[in-house]
């Protein structure tokens, strides 16, 4: 699933507890782990790592559950825990990947809140922790609150009676626009993600979902002492308020500035190689002013 000219991919597994973490790595550089959000593999960000791989070493990974990563005991299965063990399954990657050296982190949408959460826990391991159109909910007014634990409801529905492409076909609707959904079909991306099982996003809309509210809840001033190392991104064009409000509520709350990138909630994909100048651009420039 290489996309044709990019760089070359090692492939290959960590042992963490009760799971095995399937990852790739590509370039050379400072580290830069990037954290997939409701569809859990690396897949997803395969083309995005390959373009950024000239400027870092972009460690991408199928989170615990999904695909190419098998829990040991999903039977014995401590559901109030998967944020925290997503937490630790990406500090130990870091440690493993470059233990003398912090990373940067990304992570959009349901992935942001594992970022986040890792800086809080894990601040030593992180140089820049970026943080795109996150989905909390807490951070939501009361209606939109109430609107999105519907929704919820709705997906849940949907997966168990008609499967992941129903499911799917809720969850995106209510997290992007049009025109995002529009480019992102029409995208490589979207080809290549055809040829992944389907039951990969069992364990998303089966037992992630379930669990919604821990993946997305979260308080901002946690953070207070270690803002400096967040970056708040949002797309430069129109989101659904899910996607485009909470990142407003951060800012507020934080007191941090928030860069709008190309595209939409999907820029990463649907606008890569202009999302990727931006990225190293603003890199760059945080790291002119650390020296």
């Amino acid at each position: 699933m290489q996309p044709p000219g990019s760089s070359e991919v090692q492939c290959s597994h960590l042992d963490v507890s009760d799971a095995k973490l399937y990852y790739e790595v590509r370039g050379q550089g400072p580290l830069f782990l990037i954290m997939a959000g409701g569809n859990g593999t690396a897949a997803f960000f395969a083309s995005f790592a390959s373009l950024l791989s000239s400027h870092f070493q972009v460690v991408t990974y199928d989170r615990r559950g999904f695909w190419r990563s098998p829990i040991r005991d999903a039977t014995n299965l401590d559901a109030s825990r998967l944020l925290r063990a997503n937490v630790a399954d990406a500090a130990a990657l870091i440690q493993h990947l470059s233990p003398s050296a912090p990373s940067i982190v990304f992570g959009s949408s349901w992935a942001a809140n594992i970022a986040m959460n890792l800086l809080n826990t894990h601040p030593q391991l992180v140089w820049k922790v970026i943080v795109h159109e996150p989905v909390l909910g807490n951070l939501f007014t009361p209606k939109m609150l109430q609107g999105f634990s519907e929704d919820i409801d709705r997906i849940i529905a949907a997966f168990r009676q008609r499967g992941v492409p129903a499911a799917n076909a809720i969850l995106t609707a209510i997290t992007s626009s049009k025109r995002d959904r529009e480019l992102f079909v029409g995208s490589p991306v979207f080809k290549q993600l055809m040829l992944i099982p389907p039951s990969n996003q069992d364990w998303y809309f089966g037992v992630e979902m379930v669990e919604w509210r821990q993946f997305t809840t979260f308080e901002p001033e946690v953070l207070l002492d270690h803002r400096s190392k967040l970056v708040l991104m949002r797309g430069a064009e129109e989101s659904p308020d899910l996607t485009a409000q909470p990142i407003c509520v951060l800012s507020d709350r934080l007191n941090l500035p928030v860069v709008d990138m190309p595209g939409g909630h999907l820029g990463y994909i649907t606008h890569q190689q202009e999302f990727i100048d931006s990225l190293a651009q603003l890199l760059s420039h945080h790291e002119r002013a650390r020296l």
